[in-house]
């Protein structure tokens, strides 16, 4: 009799570790937009794992790629949770059989305008030449809705004209190289990119004026809060969503304690998830990416105006508390 009692007890303790393993081995999987948007799951990545070292932290394979990557992912339904633009993310969520609801905003905007010489007001742009990033995104849109409130006429065009902004899209890095060689003497680029874009100014012996924030710009177009645009949010898959909402949320809190503290390490983390960021980042740079995590239901006043400026997204609003998990 104890002989089988010690034969249960041992195949007990077998079963239990093997399905702590299997627990363990089927991760959670996060797709995250290859931008700075990513710092805002930056200690998610460096744990692996949601809800840090509690008891209930749930192992997450975290992937950062292109952002059409994240978005059939989700289209696929192969993404547990992602983190890419709000007006895709909005879009995602809200279609009738939509296994995904909207969690959180995670990266308000981090949009400035640099030139290689000073100006004092957003009009003295009317005239001249410029060099953008995200065209038919975000970045185009905020800056259309800016030069409206603003009265300046805006043209995606090469083309120079005495009355209005003339802007041409490109990637970071040509941006970057345009204005190191001097054919260019204003853009539109994200904290990361200004940042690495006055390094190598500097290292020429030139300088980088970073002239207007557009942040303060789009707050001011839509008479908003001081939150700014909410550009980027994170999705999560319903079942995820009822079973680890909590420790999720506990992990995105964490988030900024651990962005302060490692600001030097943030490239690596990002380079291990498949980042091909390659910004050294400071303290100072992470404030200037205006990383937050905001619950969804918490900023949906910043969501419906963002996303009323988008023509495309009339449709969507208001926003269905369904949208929500509601």
């Amino acid at each position: 009799m104890k002989k089988l009692i010690l034969l249960f007890l041992i195949a007990a303790m077998i079963l239990s570790a093997f399905t702590f393993t299997a627990c363990m081995n089927n991760a959670l999987t996060l797709y995250v937009t290859d931008d700075y948007s990513a710092l805002s799951v930056a200690n998610i990545i460096n744990d692996g794992n949601i809800g840090g070292e509690s008891r209930q932290a749930k192992k997450v394979k975290t992937v950062v790629s292109e952002e059409a990557d994240v978005i059939a992912k989700c289209t696929a339904g192969e993404a547990d949770m992602a983190v890419l633009p709000t007006n895709i993310a909005v879009k995602i969520c809200s279609g009738s059989k939509s296994d995904y609801v909207l969690f959180s905003v995670n990266a308000y905007g981090a949009l400035y305008i640099v030139g290689t010489e000073e100006l004092t007001e957003f009009t003295q742009l009317k005239g001249k030449n410029m060099l953008g990033i995200g065209e038919s995104a975000a970045p185009e849109t905020v800056l259309k809705k800016v030069c409206s409130a603003q009265k300046v006429s805006y043209r995606n065009s090469s083309s120079t004209s005495s009355t209005y902004l003339s802007v041409k899209y490109y990637n970071a890095s040509e941006i970057i190289t345009q204005l190191v060689q001097g054919n260019a003497d204003f853009a539109l680029l994200d904290a990361p990119a200004v940042t690495q874009c006055a390094a190598q100014m500097e290292q020429n012996g030139k300088t980088l004026y970073t002239l207007f924030d557009m942040q303060q710009l789009w707050q001011s177009a839509v008479e908003g809060s001081g939150n700014g645009f909410p550009q980027t949010s994170m999705i999560v898959r319903k079942g995820v969503f009822s079973k680890f909402s909590q420790q999720l949320k506990a992990s995105l809190d964490a988030n900024a304690k651990y962005l302060n503290e490692h600001a030097k390490d943030l490239k690596t983390v990002l380079q291990s998830a498949g980042s091909t960021l390659t910004t050294d980042f400071t303290k100072e740079i992470v404030a200037r990416c205006n990383i937050r995590n905001v619950a969804a239901t918490d900023a949906r006043s910043d969501l419906d105006l963002y996303l009323d400026v988008f023509g495309g997204m009339s449709g969507l609003l208001p926003l269905d508390d369904k949208i929500f998990g509601i």
